[in-house]
């Protein structure tokens, strides 16, 4: 069930990722919602599923992103890797902890994207400081917000499990 939610999220990624670069072409210099996924399953704290998730999604990005193929593999993969461990290590139960580590996850791929091209593409890489800031803002705000929807839909189900439970009654 997991991987089927897994892979359900990562089309509803490209397709939402292509509608807004298509809608609107400046929004793909801050909008990644790839990361986002990668990020938000990483929070889990599960190293090996979320390494290959991160691998997965990355894979995707690269092949609708036009980038050097491996290069949000290999990004991706070392940041859900990254945030994994630091999931492990902290606990996270409210929207403002999964908006710092969304936030710092997101600038830790972008400058590892910038690491890689500087390693593969000759000439310098361009570092745009602006975009980067809104990259990192506009992806800690949405994982904090779907974060905190997660949660609600988990309470939800939990309290919806308990009154059936409770509900069930023998005779009349």
């Amino acid at each position: 069930m997991r991987i089927a939610r897994t892979l359900l999220a990562l089309a509803l990624v490209v397709v939402l990722q292509v509608l807004i670069v298509d809608w609107w072409p400046g929004a793909a210099h801050f909008v990644d919602l790839f990361s986002l996924v990668v990020v938000l399953y990483a929070l889990s704290g599960e190293l090996v599923p979320a390494i290959l998730v991160g691998a997965a999604v990355g894979l995707a990005h690269d092949a609708f992103s036009g980038a050097p193929f491996g290069l949000h593999g290999f990004a991706d993969t070392l940041t859900a890797y990254v945030t994994a461990l630091a999931a492990r290590q902290l606990v996270v139960g409210r929207a403002l902890g999964a908006f710092a580590l969304v936030a710092a996850a997101t600038l830790f791929e972008r400058l590892v994207l910038v690491g890689l091209l500087a390693l593969l593409v000759p000439g310098p890489v361009a570092v745009r400081f602006p975009w980067l800031l809104l990259a990192v803002l506009v992806n800690g705000v949405l994982g904090a917000l779907l974060f905190a929807l997660g949660l609600r839909l988990r309470e939800r189900r939990s309290q919806r499990g308990q009154t059936r439970s409770t509900k069930i009654r023998f005779g009349r």
